[in-house]
């Protein structure tokens, strides 16, 4: 996951790969055929810094004035405010070329011009003016710099590393800033196109190289991420045919006994007071007290941008915003909630998909929610806060499955509609006591007429036994420190007898 945004990716490359000490003998070029790169974009003017996936790849030749080049062919992962793009397939996005000495040329596939991008015969110290940096269309000319050239061992191989530092080409008085890292047969460290940075761009895009590749081979990949594209934009939240499974626990007596799950389902849009809004149907199986209730309500939301509201009675009440930065809030009236975002992290899902997550935390307002907030899906414990507010003998549990149209995006080791009954048996029975201690420690306590081997086994709610021992003595303790809170069953086999015994570890 990402814990900075502002870092380099150089940072990355360097503390991935070991540094080489021979210098690379043969200049490696940077334009091959069949070769790919994944490049993440973030915008600093947006919060919480929307990443979306640039991929690039080349294809055959062409001819331009006589002039051998690449086709540079290239999709994005979202259409954001500045990128507009194929976001399904490949389309041809420019044309590349390479001359012997290390000089690396683009053309706009809507332009005549071609820019340079790069020059890796260039040494320490030597300047030159470019005009392709970063944004799709150049704003001014901007004048490098190159500060220092090393050899790292980078992608399996000794390969010259230039750090570049710019400036603007029309203020002579400012400071040289570095900028930009070249690496000798893949590019920038920025990605393949961002080979300079323009001055006064402020808080607009950043770029950072995900992947690399060469003849389908996968040389580099960022060490911060297990995937090479990444989109976390916001999402249409609640989209017809989403699904969500969140596990819930009922209680006899203040003491958790079974467990069972909410479900909610986004089933059509419809209007209300002209606001085009999703119907959700909420259900529960099982009520608070373990009998078979079947309860279903139907809730209505809107979204607006990257808020989402809760339609009721003809009003609106703000439900989640997911343009807030950290350290921002936003009070959920209807629920008298404060949402206070402590940080922006990332989850990867089933399908390879990334989407951000806020981690929020307690602050000094009343009825704060303090768990986590995932983009386009809501509370990680319900979509609603406290569902199961008014009613003590339930506890809402963790998020257990999220699919839209069918296609899992999060899944746990579970069935989605998975519940348990009530185990009859109290925590003793005619073969045993069982006794949950401090820090996690189980004391099972044999009766006296019970001789001979006993097998023990350790049941979770889900039915996987998680612990087993054989034993011959009178009692037994067994440290289970590791496991999860929650409800579990214990075993008791012998020879001829079976108990099994509720416990509940806190």
């Amino acid at each position: 996951m990402k814990n900075s945004i502002t870092r380099t990716i150089v940072t990355s490359l360097l503390l991935l790969f070991v540094a080489g000490t021979a210098k690379a003998q043969d200049y490696l070029p940077v334009i091959k055929d069949n070769a790919e790169w994944h490049v993440l974009w973030y915008n600093l003017s947006q919060a919480p810094f929307d990443h979306i996936t640039e991929s690039l790849q080349l294809e055959g030749d062409t001819l331009v004035d006589d002039t051998h080049y690449k086709k540079v062919m290239r999709k994005i992962s979202s259409e954001t405010l500045y990128w507009y793009g194929s976001t399904e397939e490949y389309s041809l996005y420019g044309l590349i070329r390479e001359e012997p000495e290390g000089k690396v040329f683009y053309q706009p596939i809507d332009q005549d011009t071609t820019y340079l991008l790069y020059d890796f015969g260039m040494n320490v110290n030597d300047t030159a003016v470019m005009r392709w940096c970063q944004l799709p269309n150049p704003i001014a000319n901007v004048t490098i710099r190159i500060d220092s050239i090393t050899t790292k061992y980078i992608a399996g191989m000794d390969r010259r590393v230039y750090y570049v530092s710019s400036k603007s080409t029309h203020d002579p008085l400012q400071e040289w800033r570095w900028r930009n890292t070249w690496i000798e047969g893949i590019g920038a460290a920025e990605g393949l196109l961002y080979s300079c940075f323009p001055t006064g761009s402020g808080g607009g895009p950043r770029f950072e190289l995900l992947c690399y590749h060469e003849e389908g081979e996968l040389l580099y990949m960022d060490p911060e991420y297990d995937t090479c594209v990444v989109d976390n934009t916001t999402v249409e939240f609640a989209p017809v045919g989403a699904e969500w499974h969140y596990e819930r626990l009922y209680n006899e007596g203040g003491n958790p006994t079974g467990v069972t799950y909410d479900r909610f389902r986004s089933l059509r849009t419809v209007e209300i007071n002209g606001w085009e809004c999703k119907e959700i149907e909420f259900f529960q199986n099982l009520d608070c007290n373990g009998e078979v209730n079947p309860h279903t309500e139907y809730r209505y939301i809107t979204q607006e941008g990257k808020q989402v509201f809760e339609v009721e009675n003809g009003e609106r009440y703000l439900l989640y915003d997911f343009g807030k930065k950290p350290g921002e809030w936003w009070y959920a009236p209807k629920y008298e909630d404060t949402i206070y975002v402590q940080q922006v992290s990332y989850a990867f899902f089933a399908d390879g998909s990334c989407r951000y997550v806020f981690i929020t935390a307690p602050t000094n307002h009343d009825n704060l929610y303090f768990n986590n907030i995932i983009n386009g899906i809501g509370m990680d414990y319900s979509v609603f806060p406290f569902e199961t507010q008014g009613q003590p003998s339930c506890t809402n549990g963790p998020i257990r499955c999220y699919t839209e149209n069918g296609i899992p995006l999060i899944i746990s080791n579970v069935d989605c509609d998975y519940e348990v009954l009530t185990v009859d048996d109290n925590t003793e029975s005619a073969l045993a006591t069982v006794t949950t201690m401090a820090d996690g420690l189980l004391h099972v306590e044999f009766s006296e007429t019970l001789m001979g081997k006993k097998q023990i086994h350790i049941i979770d709610i889900t039915g996987k036994m998680i612990h087993a021992i054989d034993t011959h003595e009178d009692f037994c303790d067994i440290c289970l420190v590791d496991k999860p809170k929650g409800i579990y069953i214990t075993q008791i086999i012998t020879d001829s007898r079976i108990a099994q015994i509720k416990f509940v570890l806190r």
